[in-house]
C-alpha cells in the first residue's frame, strides 16, 4: 500500500541517528516519496555587548547554521548514491520549525532522532512530547538502536462508543489511520501484525461492592455483552481495512487480535 508521499526526517548529527536515516529512506523507496532530511539548530541568543540583530550576532548565526550543514552534508553523504532526497537546515524552537515545515511543504510522515538518549529515566525530551501532540501528520520517532526489520507490530486501537458523539468519528478516522500505517509497514518488512483492544466495564467494581445486592450471573452477563460489542467493533474494523489491502495482502497478514480486560495504559 502506497502510503506516504513527502516524509521528512529529523536528524541531529551530534547523535546516533543512521537507523532513522536509514528507515526514512527504505520508506521513501518503498513508498517512491520525496524525502528531505533536516537538522534544526536554535537562534544565536545575542550575549553581553552583542546586540539582537547586530552584524556580530548576524556573521555568528551564519557560521553556525554553516557548521551544521557541513556536518549533515557528512552524515548523509554514504546515502546519497542509494536514493535523490534533499537537505535542508532549520532555525528556530525545534518542534515549532519541523510543524511549520510539515504545514509548508505538505509533509505526510515526520522521522525523528528522539531529544534524550537515556531511555530508563526519560522516554521522550519536551520538544518531541510537543510534537506528538501538536503536530498534523504522523510522527515516528526511532531509538539510535532501533531494531530493523521488524519482526511483531502491535497497533493499538480504541474502538469504545463511550465518548462524546462529536468525538466518534474523529477516533474512529484515528483508529483508521493507525491500522492502515501498521498493516503497510508489517508488508514491508515481512513481519507479523497483531492489534490490540483494551477494554473495561462500566461500574462492575461497585456491582461487586459487598452493599449491592445484585445476582452475580446478571454481572457476568453484563460483562460477557461489553467484551462481544468491543469484540464485534475491532472486527468490523479490521476487516474494513485488511481488506481493502487486496486477497494477497489479507492472507499474508492475517492479523491476531487481543482483547485485554482493564485499563488501557496498564
Amino acid at each position: 500500500m502506497k502510503r506516504f508521499k513527502n516524509i521528512l526526517c529529523v536528524l541531529d548529527p551530534k547523535k546516533s541517528c543512521e537507523p532513522a536515516l536509514d528507515r526514512a529512506i527504505a520508506l521513501a523507496e518503498d513508498n517512491q516519496a520525496e524525502l528531505t532530511v533536516v537538522d534544526v539548530m536554535k537562534h544565536v541568543i545575542a550575549g553581553i555587548g552583542m546586540p539582537e540583530g547586530g552584524p556580530i550576532s548576524l556573521d555568528l548565526q551564519a557560521m553556525i547554521e554553516k557548521e551544521h550543514a557541513h556536518a549533515l552534508e557528512k552524515l548523509v553523504e554514504p546515502y546519497q548514491q542509494r536514493f535523490e532526497f534533499k537537505t535542508k537546515i532549520l532555525i528556530g524552537a525545534p518542534f515549532l520549525e519541523i510543524i511549520r515545515e510539515v504545514l509548508k511543504r505538505d509533509h505526510d510522515l515526520v522521522i525523528k532522532v528522539p531529544d534524550s538518549q537515556d531511555w530508563l529515566d526519560r522516554l521522550f525530551g519536551s520538544d518531541d512530547m510537543h510534537l506528538l501532540r501538536k503536530c498534523p501528520c504522523p510522527v515516528w520517532l526511532i531509538k539510535p538502536r532501533g531494531k530493523k526489520p521488524f519482526k511483531r507490530i502491535l497497533a493499538a486501537i480504541d474502538v469504545s462508543n463511550m465518548y462524546p458523539q462529536g468525538e466518534l468519528a474523529s477516533r474512529h478516522a484515528l483508529n483508521r489511520q493507525i491500522l492502515e500505517m501498521a498493516s503497510s509497514l508489517a508488508l514491508s518488512d515481512f513481519a507479523e501484525l497483531h492489534i490490540v483492544h483494551a477494554w473495561d466495564t462500566l461500574g462492575e467494581n461497585v456491582l461487586h461492592g459487598p452493599f449491592v445486592d445484585f445476582p452475580k450471573e446478571k454481572i457476568e452477563a453484563y460483562v460477557d455483552q461489553v467484551r462481544r460489542r468491543r469484540a464485534d467493533n475491532v472486527d468490523t474494523l479490521v476487516q474494513d481495512v485488511i481488506h481493502k489491502l487486496g486477497p494477497e495482502a489479507l492472507n499474508y497478514l492475517k492479523p491476531e487480535i487481543h482483547l485485554e480486560k482493564g485499563v488501557a495504559r496498564k
